[in-house]
């Protein structure tokens, strides 16, 4: 534990509390927090702490494209949930993170609701309006029900609305292109530099976490990492842009201990980040400050890009007292069998996610953070949670890396894409030495898995 950070916390957070709660004196400054309430937000803040720690050996990110519907087909609460809920129950899924649309709209109930077709296609939200119900609340109800996590998934910046697609426009956009960064790759990103943005966020934030009996939020940085025109233009964030970002968190962890002293359980924040700290500065995300400042609960670590072996990143995130799991992308997860040309020569998704998870546990990672994963998902969430399964699998670890160079349909997976100078912070070995596991023994960190310790 950071102490440090611990002990000062309380005192920040609860004025921050009350300044983002409207409280106020007649001078218009904050009201000073009394020690009764000092009091509950130092025990809420110790039980944040241990919540961290709760067994996750799988994170299954959910896009919440299991509101698209078949033509004529008839909407209810269990063809909601068969897409892609039902199935995790009994596999080593211990926490959902659910997506519910982009950048300060989705299909929950919320004031910048999308329209019912995306992408051409039918989604169900009328349908459920109809039953008193939504996407989210279905989510969060069948997860409690069944004793998994649920965490509300917001992606930071998301560019799907940037392809010819109106209906992904939300009226927030329409009506605030003075918002937008305008141009280059990110002509419909919003620019985190302005106020204005920055405080739609923690409504919308504030606005779930009021309505939604979720147990945490995800910011998703890397959806898409384009938050500040100066980046755009091939520099990097500055330092009054990167306070900016933490000015952010810190009234985000305030206006969530608010609701957690009102709930009476801690509300949990997690970030989905890049694991080198130089390039999430340079893009305008300073998370090891967030964490100094004992404001973030858990790491989510990489996407498309992925600078280090995992075995780097345990150390610095036990420093600050967080636990840290491996996000494993679809696209990334390819470059494993792919050649100079992008073609891939061998091997299958299954197989390479199975050795990327393994990596990461065998470097110490906390658990799998799984983006996107929806084909033979059952086999897969089954195997990938547990090092001692994958073990007994014979699997051979390996690891991914981002690119240096463009390959036509990987962009994304080239760090030059996102940062300017970004591949010169690669930092790929020639060679990562594991050090694997007894085939039984203690029981690993997060594993659930009953072991005969006399097999």
């Amino acid at each position: 534990m950071v102490l440090g950070a611990a002990l000062s916390l309380p005192s920040f957070a609860a004025s921050a509390a009350s300044e983002a709660a409207g409280s106020s004196s007649a001078s218009g400054q904050a009201s000073k927090p009394s020690k009764k309430q000092l009091k509950a937000l130092e025990a809420l803040t110790e039980q944040r702490h241990e919540a961290r720690w709760r067994t996750r050996r799988i994170i299954n990110n959910n896009d919440g494209n299991d509101m698209i519907m078949a033509p004529g087909q008839i909407v209810s609460r269990e063809m909601f949930l068969a897409q892609r809920f039902l199935g995790l129950v009994g596999t080593q899924v211990d926490t959902v993170c659910y997506c519910t649309g982009i950048t300060f709209g989705g299909d929950h109930k919320c004031k910048n609701r999308l329209l019912q077709q995306r992408f051409g296609r039918t989604r169900c939200a009328n349908e459920l309006d109809a039953m008193g119900t939504d996407c989210l609340d279905l989510a969060v109800k069948y997860c409690h029900q069944h004793d998994i996590e649920i965490f509300w998934s917001h992606r930071m910046n998301d560019r799907h609305d940037t392809t010819p697609t109106p209906e992904l426009l939300t009226d927030f956009k329409k009506e605030h292109p003075e918002y937008l960064i305008g141009f280059g790759s990110a002509p419909l990103s919003f620019n985190y530099a302005l106020e204005p943005v920055r405080q739609k966020l923690l409504e919308c934030c504030r606005e779930v976490i009021e309505n939604y009996d979720v147990d945490g939020i995800e910011l998703d940085w890397f959806r898409h990492m384009q938050y500040f025109p100066s980046v755009i233009k091939g520099g990097k964030a500055s330092e009054a842009e990167l306070e900016m970002m933490n000015d952010m968190v810190r009234k985000l962890r305030a206006i969530m201990d608010e609701e957690g002293l009102r709930r009476g359980r801690p509300l949990l924040l997690a970030v989905r980040v890049p694991d080198s700290r130089e390039y999430a500065r340079g893009i305008g995300l300073d998370y090891e400050q967030w964490l100094k400042e004992d404001l973030v609960d858990l790491l989510f670590v990489n996407d498309y890009v992925k600078l280090e072996p995992w075995k780097d990143f345990p150390p610095f995130a036990r420093k600050y007292n967080v636990p840290a799991y491996a996000s494993m992308e679809k696209r990334r997860l390819s470059l494993m069998d792919r050649d100079e040309n992008g073609k891939i020569t061998g091997g299958s998704f299954e197989d390479r996610a199975r050795s990327e998870a393994y990596a990461a546990w065998l470097s110490g990672m906390n658990g799998i953070h799984a983006y996107n994963f929806y084909f033979n998902t059952k086999e897969l969430y089954n195997q990938i949670g547990d090092p001692y399964v994958l073990a007994e699998m014979n699997v051979t670890p390996r690891e991914s890396f981002c690119l240096t160079n463009s390959i036509k349909g990987l962009a994304y997976c080239n760090a030059e894409y996102w940062l300017k100078g970004g591949r010169k912070l690669l930092k790929k070995p020639d060679h990562i030495e594991y050090v694997t596991p007894p085939a039984y023994g203690d029981q690993w960190p997060n594993s659930k898995t009953e072991r005969d310790p006399n097999p």
